[in-house]
């Protein structure tokens, strides 16, 4: 679908990882947001890493052919009751400003909220956050 992140086909990883992998932090990414080394084989433990988020990102973009950003919105956000003026979006650190002619969006952005802590808890947006884009590019598959 997407591009694989470089320099990881020496690996021999890089086949192994699912959409899935990406969500959650498992596909073996090291932390820096760029194109990322794989550290670890994917699902065999979890880390926090920019590299798989925002190259799931890399996969929603052109198979919803829509910026992420506003799939989060219309998917995760709004159902949450956050607003677009409730966030801030960095903009992107590594990554192009489009891809495939639609607006790209990096997930490894800093993202900043103005709202009511009950509402925008970092678990529940993680939660929501990595469930949903699964459940994005499982849909349109």
């Amino acid at each position: 679908m997407a591009v694989p992140p470089e320099p990881n086909h020496e690996t021999g990883w890089i086949e192994r990882i699912t959409i899935t992998h990406l969500a959650i932090q498992t596909a073996g990414f090291e932390k820096p947001g760029g194109s990322t080394k794989q550290i670890f084989e994917p699902g065999t433990k979890w880390a926090y890493s920019d590299g798989g988020p925002n190259w799931l990102t890399e996969c929603l973009t052109p198979a919803y052919k829509r910026g992420v950003s506003e799939l989060m919105f219309e998917q995760v956000f709004a159902p949450l009751e956050i607003a677009h003026e409730d966030l801030t979006w960095r903009q992107n650190s590594c990554r192009q400003a489009k891809i495939d002619g639609v607006m790209r969006r990096e997930f490894g952005s800093d993202i900043s909220a103005n709202v009511v802590p009950w509402r925008a808890s970092v678990i529940s947006i993680c939660a929501v956050v990595s469930g949903t884009a699964s459940r994005l590019f499982l849909r349109h598959s």
